[in-house]
């Protein structure tokens, strides 16, 4: 992981404290929580997810970055336009908006890291599943935009174009059974479908032997 830039998938859920304690039952470690933001850091093999109670019904990319002025000033060069938000003391600033499939994507400051957060090393374990829209290639060159490469050219069994950026996988899919986000571990993966079932997280899970 590049030090000033993390990827990490937002999920959210309906009761914070449930899910939590679902998740640490099933021996997931939390890393930290954030009471005053409904939000809590947990390790999920060797990367960073984290639970957020909200109305969202679909987990989202957020990508913490240290200039996220420039990181803004790079979206309006390319124009995508982003909606802002920031609690009351103008901390914990996130710029959103969409990849050409629907997925949201956010934009915050790195020193909104908690430290137990921060100072982890981390590799890519899972990818971050997204539809592409009716055009496969446009997402796929929105995400070469946005600063991803392409780093696994192998034969997939539809379209499916698997990019990396920082340690951080995200595949793109155009497939009625891949038409949701979600997180697609291999499938020799340690992970049980029913972690994430019992936790009632809003976040498909898929399987693959072509991770």
């Amino acid at each position: 992981m590049s030090k000033k830039t993390l990827y990490t998938v937002r999920i959210p859920t309906s009761d914070l404290k449930f899910s939590e304690s679902q998740l640490i039952d099933s021996g997931l470690k939390l890393l930290y929580r954030e009471e005053d933001y409904f939000l809590s850091w947990f390790l999920l093999e060797s990367q960073i997810i984290t639970l957020h109670e909200s109305e969202q019904q679909h987990p989202c990319l957020v990508k913490y970055v240290a200039d996220s002025p420039a990181t803004l000033d790079k979206l309006d060069e390319l124009g995508i336009a982003s909606d802002f938000s920031a609690d009351e003391n103008g901390n914990h600033f996130e710029a959103s908006f969409f990849d050409p499939g629907g997925t949201k994507i956010l934009i915050a400051d790195y020193v909104d890291i908690p430290k137990e957060v921060s100072n982890l090393e981390t590799k890519s374990s899972f990818e971050f599943s997204i539809p592409s829209n009716s055009d496969f290639k446009d997402s796929v060159n929105f995400w070469h935009l946005f600063g991803f490469s392409v780093f696994n050219n192998k034969a997939k069994p539809h379209a499916w174009s698997s990019l990396v950026d920082n340690e951080f996988r995200v595949a793109i899919h155009q497939h009625y059974e891949w038409s949701l986000p979600g997180l697609c571990f291999p499938s020799s993966s340690s992970i049980k479908k029913s972690q994430i079932d019992k936790a009632n997280l809003r976040s498909k899970l898929y399987f693959s032997d072509f991770f």
